[in-house]
């Protein structure tokens, strides 16, 4: 069960971290910003009292990403500070930036005392506290953050009367409440916050009880609750919420019985399930009704090749489907070239082979693949060569090598690529050279060694270049170190 959780928390994650950011495809959002640099005496006294400056922004796994100060950010970046080490006081006397700005103070030596200083950087947009010692006498120094659009309170000890004090926050539209002891009480004190969009609830106590005070909230369209108290019953509460786009289940004792609550919600565009305790029945019965969708995580759900049939009819609007582990073979697969709009397919753990491939090679739209762990080959990866608006390919654990790089080296779009345990070596490595978007390349338990260090050097844009289990030496790894001094380099030196 431990690996289909991680696996769907994953996908989870992707799906709602575009909705925390504002990045979301499905529902049309204005124009992102233009980030602004703040002034270069602003940067020096905050480097001075201890703080790291970079820019920040939401990744498409929903991971925090930094660009190196030096960079040129995107629209919807923001320039952010960070103390990785924080001595009580550093806030204080500080200059307060005059852009809108993100502030990180996500480590346990920050306590209530220490957000006092806060209440002279009116341009905050986005705090992240989490892991902090904070209490309810913490939480009223964010009072006067009028700007503040994103909290992070994750693991922390936030309580109801400490929900109650961010009701002064009336430009927060999304809240990050993952691992917090809050019970089903305490989620009355959101019922203030009229501009909320999305709330992370995932590791909370909350219930249906709990979810019925979030009714009034009009704007709220995207909630999190995976690994939740929620049942079939606790459903109920969830179907008040009629105005949501967004519901993220998985990790949860729902069973087709609660799914019936569902079918009501005809604003629902994005859907993950359990995947334990959902049959095929319940899964078929609740799209029957919800035509709308346009994403769909049924990963870990076991399904018939008929069964995909019947999906695809009802839902032709699919941007993202997961469909991790349900069993389905080729014939499933080829049901899903039907969905022309399709983005992103995740197939991995299914009995896909080369002739599903070849089926799906027709989706135009698809930017997305996700084939781990299933029997794909080389002679797959040629149907492939033609998809070059292709940016995420995840081919770990699957039979290709060599040969098949060659077809790979024509996907120029490419931002991310999993290879991790497969048979690639230096000289596969050395025909994807030409693949210079790619920000995360994974290489993990492969032969790969020093011969492939200049190839990797020349992708200036990586950001993660995973190198565990690999037979580059030290030399190597300080080589690419020196070549990427932006790339965050994963690797464990074994020979």
């Amino acid at each position: 069960m431990c690996r289909w959780f991680d696996l769907k928390l994953k996908y989870a994650t992707i799906v709602f971290a575009t909705l925390v950011v504002g990045q979301t495809v499905l529902f049309g959002q204005e124009p992102l910003p233009v980030p602004v640099r703040p002034a270069a005496d602003v940067i020096a006294a905050w480097k001075a009292a201890g703080a790291k400056f970079s820019w920040i922004r939401i990744e498409r796994k929903g991971i925090t990403s930094r660009l190196a100060a030096e960079e040129s950010p995107i629209p919807g970046t923001l320039p952010d500070f960070r103390f990785g080490k924080y001595e009580s006081g550093a806030l204080a006397g500080l200059p307060a930036p005059a852009v809108p700005f993100s502030l990180t103070l996500d480590n346990p030596q920050v306590v209530d005392d220490d957000l006092k200083d806060l209440a002279h950087f009116n341009k905050i947009q986005m705090l992240n506290l989490r892991h902090a010692k904070l209490t309810t006498a913490g939480l009223k120094f964010l009072a006067g953050l009028d700007q503040l659009e994103r909290l992070d309170l994750r693991r922390t000890s936030v309580s109801g009367p400490g929900l109650r004090e961010l009701s002064h926050l009336k430009n927060l539209m999304h809240l990050n409440l993952r691992d917090t002891p809050l019970t089903d009480e305490d989620f009355q004190y959101l019922m203030e916050l009229y501009e909320l969009r999305s709330v992370n609830l995932l590791g909370t106590k909350i219930t249906g009880a709990g979810l019925k005070h979030l009714a009034g909230l009009k704007h709220l369209d995207s909630l999190l609750l995976v690994n939740t108290k929620l049942n079939d019953e606790g459903l109920r509460g969830l179907a008040a919420l009629v105005q949501l786009r967004s519901a993220i289940l998985n990790g949860t004792a729902i069973t087709d019985k609660g799914l019936n609550a569902l079918a009501g919600m005809s604003n629902l565009r994005s859907l993950i399930l359990p995947s334990m305790s959902v049959s095929e029945e319940g899964l078929l019965k609740l799209v029957s009704r919800l035509t709308g969708l346009e994403e769909l995580d049924a990963s870990g759900i076991l399904l018939k090749d008929a069964a995909v049939h019947e999906l695809a009819t009802h839902l032709k609007n699919l941007r993202m489907l997961g469909m991790h582990g349900t069993g389905i073979s080729d014939e499933g697969v080829k049901e899903l070239a039907r969905l022309e709009k399709l983005e992103a397919l995740y197939i991995g753990g299914t009995q896909a082979t080369d002739a599903g491939l070849e089926a799906i090679s027709g989706l135009k739209r698809l930017k997305r693949l996700g084939l781990s762990n299933t029997y794909i080959t080389d002679a797959g990866l040629e149907h492939l060569s033609g998809m070059r608006q292709l940016e995420f390919l995840d081919l770990r654990n699957t039979h290709v090598g060599n040969v098949g790089m060659q077809h790979l080296s024509q996907l120029v779009q490419l931002w991310e690529l999993n290879l991790r345990n497969t048979a690639v070596t230096d000289a596969g490595i050395e025909k994807l050279a030409g693949l210079k978007n790619m920000h995360e390349f994974y290489l993990e338990f492969t032969d790969v060694t020093d011969g492939c260090v200049e190839v990797l050097a020349g992708l200036k844009q990586l950001r993660f270049l995973h190198l565990r289990n690999t037979k580059l030496t030290n030399k190597g790894f300080q080589r690419l170190k020196k070549a990427l001094p932006h790339t965050f380099i994963i690797e464990v030196v074994g020979y």
